[in-house]
């Protein structure tokens, strides 16, 4: 996803109060190296593309205590409900999802669990009071708002929080490829890259970014300084020289102009 195209999600997301949609990971970036991005921003368990993991059958982990953690994770041990509360903690945290929807794609998995878990000996006895848990469950879970509040309001946050990580992210890449074409006159390379992209995750400043990718041109005109006139530039001089390597002089070419004051010197100084 462009850097244009993240800018235009968090205003989005900004001005509207939602999350339109959670964003494309850009070039680079893993859901390990986001999540402990987001660690830092007050989502200690996060689980790219979500606020925090799933935990099977109860509340948040995080969130308030809610009427939820009265559904317990199996049936006596016979119908197992994990994977289907799982589901429905991701249903949550869906911001294109709707309670009624979530709430009752879960009470459907809880049922098929019933059916499809409890030996066939065991359904004369124990399917018709399985169903009357689930029906239970259901009725608490789509009556209680707690926990759906509080996992999309979470999330609604997390995903601003993750485009303003995507729109930095990309801005300091581009920054950096910027630099390698204005000094260097080519594209950067697939090292380069990479070593901007741990810059980013140090937390480098754009400052010292530019520095760093400056410093070889940087030597090479103090080099030139000291073989053509025996001292390093001033800072006046290295600003000039800089602001010429961006316009297209080369070092060659630097090294010239430097010498050329000293040639007129000495041959003034001759017929002098």
């Amino acid at each position: 996803m462009s850097l244009v195209k993240n800018i235009i999600l968090v205003l989005a997301c900004l001005i509207s109060n939602i999350a339109l949609a959670i964003p494309l990971i850009p070039g680079g970036l893993s859901p390990e190296l986001i999540n402990n991005a987001m660690k830092p921003l007050g989502f200690s368990d996060a689980n790219y593309p979500y606020f925090e993991n799933v935990n099977g059958c109860g509340p948040s982990r995080s969130g308030p205590i809610v009427t939820e953690e009265r559904v317990p994770d199996s049936y006596l041990r016979k119908v197992f409900f994990t994977e289907v509360c799982n589901s429905h903690d991701r249903c949550y945290m869906d911001l294109s999802q709707s309670k009624a929807r979530c709430d009752s794609v879960w009470r459907e998995g809880l049922e098929k669990a019933c059916k499809k878990q409890l030996p066939l000996l065991d359904m004369p006895i124990h399917y018709p009071l399985c169903m009357a848990d689930v029906a239970g469950y259901y009725t608490i879970v789509s009556n209680a708002m707690d926990d759906w509040n509080w996992a999309r309001t979470r999330q609604k946050e997390f995903e601003i929080n993750l485009v303003n990580y995507f729109v930095a992210y990309e801005s300091f890449i581009q920054y950096g490829k910027s630099l390698y074409l204005e000094y260097h006159h080519r594209s950067a390379t697939e090292a380069e890259l990479a070593w901007i992209r741990d810059r980013f995750f140090e937390n480098t400043t754009n400052e010292n970014l530019r520095n760093s990718i400056l410093q070889p041109i940087v030597n090479s005109i103090n080099q030139a300084y000291q073989n053509s006139i025996g001292r390093n530039p001033s800072n006046e001089e290295l600003m000039t020289d800089l602001a010429a390597i961006k316009n297209g002089e080369s070092i060659d070419e630097l090294k010239a102009r430097i010498v050329v004051p000293v040639i007129i010197a000495i041959l003034v100084g001759s017929i002098v």
